[in-house]
């Protein structure tokens, strides 16, 4: 038995291209936004020490969110009491420093920060460029710091460069430039595709 199948083919109307200006987004890769993935690559490590101090923002910082009540003698007894059970401990949250989507105003509040050290952000320290409620401006939450571990950076030589060219390169100049390369590619396709979206849609 055969069986036919018939493709449904929608027409559009082709405006009056010729006359339409269209702005192309132009980008040319920088050294540094090369250098910054370089730069990633180094500190995508495993291998951490132990400090007591937050240095720099190369470094995953483990926090307890401390409640903020307030205590009569009676209940801090107990309280203390409930903690040294590991069932009700509070875990710690790592913050990674280096991560991008965490706000520099945020990341900032740690350094320089030890070990057990208490301090307070508020939701304002979340965001960079938003403006938050004047109501909630005032809410702050309390960290402590229960552990730094400091991100110790991978040598770059031939190992490292043979491993994050997929063995394509030993030399950082050719790595340097096949990441030129890409990054270029994908702000190229970004272009295309904003310039095809704009001839549609005039």
């Amino acid at each position: 038995k055969a069986t036919l199948e018939a493709a449904r083919i929608q027409y559009f109307e082709l405006k009056d291209y010729k006359s339409l200006v269209v702005d192309e987004p132009v980008h040319r890769v920088t050294d540094s936004e090369i250098d910054e993935i370089i730069d990633n690559m180094v500190y995508s490590s495993n291998n951490f020490e132990s400090v007591d101090e937050v240095i720099d923002k190369n470094c995953n910082v483990y926090v307890e969110i401390l409640k903020d009540d307030v205590k009569t003698e009676e209940n801090k007894e107990l309280e203390d009491k409930e903690q040294s059970s590991e069932e009700n401990k509070t875990e710690s949250m790592p913050v990674l420093l280096r991560d991008k989507r965490l706000s520099s105003k945020f990341t900032d509040l740690f350094l320089n920060k030890k070990v057990d050290e208490i301090f307070e952000y508020s939701i304002k320290d979340l965001y960079d460029d938003i403006e938050i409620p004047t109501d909630q401006d005032n809410k702050v939450t309390k960290l402590k710091i229960t552990k730094i571990d400091k991100i110790i950076p991978q040598e770059i030589n031939e190992e490292f460069i043979l491993k994050y060219s997929n063995n394509k390169f030993t030399n950082l100049e050719d790595l340097k430039e096949d990441i030129g390369f890409e990054i270029q590619n994908n702000w190229d396709k970004k272009s295309r595709s904003i310039v095809e979206d704009n001839i549609v849609n005039k």
